[in-house]
C-alpha cells in the first residue's frame, strides 16, 4: 500500500526553533543572550490528513502545535520478527497517487517544493543574525 500524509499548517503559527537571538558584550567577549523556552500553541485551522492508495481517510488531527516540521519515518518490529522492516519515501514531485484536494483546503504541495523556499528563509535569517553580531561588533570596537 502507499499511504500518503498531509499536513496543512495555515499562516500565522510560529517557527518555534528560528527566532532572532540577541548578541550581547561581556567582559571582552560576545555572547548570545538567554531566552526562555517557548511553548507552542495549537495553531487554529492546522488538520492532518491520510491518504492510503490515494483514498482520503479523513482528518486524523486538528489544531495542531505550532512550530516547523520536517517529514520522517518510523519502523517497529514485533521482537521475534526475523525480517526487516522497510519503508520508501517520495517528496515528489511524481507520485504514484497525486494528492487530492481535500474540500476548504489550499491545493497540497510536495515537499520537495517547499524545500527551497525553507532554505532560502533560513540563509536570510543566518544573514540578518550575523548582520547583527557585526553591529555589535563594531559599536563595541
Amino acid at each position: 500500500d502507499v499511504v500518503g500524509l498531509l499536513l496543512h499548517m495555515p499562516d500565522g503559527g510560529r517557527a518555534i526553533e528560528v527566532r532572532k537571538r540577541k548578541v550581547v558584550r561581556f567582559k571582552g567577549a560576545h555572547y548570545y543572550e538567554e531566552e526562555p523556552e517557548v511553548a507552542p500553541k495549537p495553531l487554529a485551522g492546522s488538520q492532518l490528513h491520510f491518504f492510503v492508495n490515494g483514498q482520503h481517510q479523513g482528518v486524523a488531527f486538528e489544531g495542531i502545535p505550532e512550530g516547523t516540521y520536517y517529514p520522517m519515518a518510523s519502523l517497529y518490529t514485533m521482537p521475534d520478527q526475523t525480517e526487516g522492516a522497510t519503508v520508501t519515501a517520495n517528496f515528489g514531485p511524481d507520485f504514484q497517487y497525486p494528492p487530492p484536494a481535500v474540500d476548504g483546503l489550499p491545493s497540497p504541495r510536495a515537499v520537495c517544493e517547499m524545500a527551497a523556499e525553507m532554505a532560502a528563509e533560513k540563509a536570510a535569517a543566518e544573514e540578518e543574525e550575523a548582520a547583527e553580531k557585526a553591529a555589535v561588533q563594531n559599536a563595541s570596537a
